[in-house]
């Protein structure tokens, strides 16, 4: 099978002897960043078009990296591609009287110095970088531009080595988040690349095949039935709503139809906005594409926000608190979010290794935080989806809420108690439905309940 261009990538850093330093800090030759191997054009060429992917050229003035090591090459080759300029800044250890300068520490390098000329205040700077690993280049950068009163658009760097969470502390410095394409670790004596199991296994939500789909013919019967429930636990009539996450749009719509006045539904995927805005074509029913990075720019303060199964496909602790913070700051005083997702309590040894198809850690060991678990998705063409979700304790989901200026109202675990005769019967058909269709025999769900529901009230 042919390689995309995001493995071959992935080989330039994957499986690379890891030497320490004196200090003990951990340091990779690589063929980009060292030239261990010669560079081939073609190679640079689909570094620049996986950056381009990740970045908005209309609002990019000047293209800048740093001229030690392998960032020159990118930048000139993006800088190609776009038509335009670009701007290398250097690394000195002793000053030197040009340029604005910021010292700094690089990991393998120790202090110094980065000097950069040539931005004018008001551009807008796009920064690649062949690699982050502690952060000290892209932050003496940073403030390098800000120095000249210029606007930092995007940050993408080729590799991140995770071990020195450099991009965490940029993001803590400046609120920037760092783009990447690959992510390596070198904790062993070789590097790892580690995939993004999210977004490797999930891309089929952002395939054209996905979007074609009608929400409630893909789901689990018990997924069916916890969506129902999440819309009538309270009273949508005449209340203006945020849809937050909402895929291609067939949730919101679901939740006009219920009675609400209004409804603007969010989502970080493009492709699934414009999806919505094509088939949910309704009057009070809007649809807007808003990066993870990126707080919701409305007028509009909300009486409830709904959000369905946002947390299982975030694995980051802190990108989970600031999406409820972001909730939290445009719903009205007392405002409700109430947020559907996997019940964590089912995802133990005592239920769901005895009950559910899930590719369980090793010796059987309970879930923790951020641990990916597999489930298989059945489809109307009759094939089986595996996704892997991201686990989050109750209490861990708890807390981020509470910490986010919310108060808990109530936590419900679906069960055949607390579900409508109704629900109880749409969900028994439509599972002897699928059963047949795919020649399967169902477990029984009920046993551990999958989903939870909590309410929580702005404070």
């Amino acid at each position: 099978m042919k390689e995309t261009k995001i493995q071959q990538i992935q080989k330039l850093f994957n499986n690379f002897p890891v030497n320490k330093t004196k200090t003990g800090y951990p340091y990779v030759l690589f063929p980009l960043t060292d030239y261990t191997q010669p560079m081939h054009p073609k190679t640079i060429s689909i570094i620049a078009d996986l950056i381009i992917k990740q970045i908005n050229p209309a609002k990019i003035d000047i293209i800048v990296s740093e001229s030690d090591r392998g960032g020159g090459p990118i930048a000139q080759e993006v800088s190609r591609k776009l038509n335009k300029p670009f701007i290398l800044a250097n690394w000195y250890v002793e000053k030197i009287n040009s340029g604005e300068r910021v010292k700094t520490k690089i990991g393998f390098s120790g202090e110094g110095y980065i000097y950069l000329l040539g931005i004018k205040k008001g551009q807008n700077i796009l920064i690649v970088d062949d690699l982050i690993s502690s952060g000290g280049t892209l932050i003496a950068l940073i403030e390098s531009i800000k120095k000249f009163g210029a606007k930092i658009s995007d940050v993408v760097c080729v590799g991140e080595k995770v071990d020195q969470k450099g991009s965490e502390k940029i993001k803590e410095k400046f609120g920037i988040s760092v783009k990447t394409l690959v992510k390596f670790s070198a904790e062993g004596t070789k590097t790892k690349v580690i995939i993004d199991k999210t977004t490797k296994e999930n891309k089929f939500w952002k395939s054209e095949k996905a979007l074609k789909y009608e929400l409630f013919n893909i789901a689990l019967p018990s997924e069916i039935v916890a969506y129902n429930m999440t819309y009538k636990l309270t009273n949508l009539k005449n209340k203006i709503v945020l849809d937050y996450g909402c895929y291609n749009g067939n949730s919101s719509a679901t939740i006009l139809n219920q009675g609400a006045k209004k409804v603007i539904g969010i989502d970080s995927s493009l492709k699934s906005i414009n999806e919505a805005k094509k088939n949910q074509n309704k009057k009070n029913l809007e649809f807007m594409h808003v990066k993870k990075d990126e707080e919701i720019n409305v007028k509009t303060k909300f009486d409830i926000c709904t959000n369905t199964f946002v947390h299982p496909v975030i694995n980051n602790k802190k990108e989970l608190e600031n999406s409820f913070k972001k909730i939290n700051k445009v719903l009205k005083k007392e405002g409700i979010l109430i947020t559907l997702g996997l019940n964590p309590n089912a995802f133990n040894k005592k239920y769901a290794f005895k009950y559910y198809d899930f590719n369980k850690k090793k010796n059987n060991q309970d879930l923790n935080d951020e641990d990916y678990f597999e489930n298989n998705l059945y489809l109307p063409d009759k094939s089986i989806l595996k996704l892997k979700d991201v686990f989050w304790s109750e209490k861990t989901l708890t807390d981020l809420i509470k910490q986010s200026g919310f108060k808990i109202e109530s936590i419900i675990h679906l069960n055949k108690n607390n579900i409508p005769n109704k629900h109880k019967k749409f969900f028994i058909e439509l599972e002897q439905k699928i059963a047949k269709q795919f020649n399967i025999t169902w477990l029984d769900e009920w046993k551990a309940p999958l989903y939870q529901i909590i309410i929580a009230k702005k404070k």
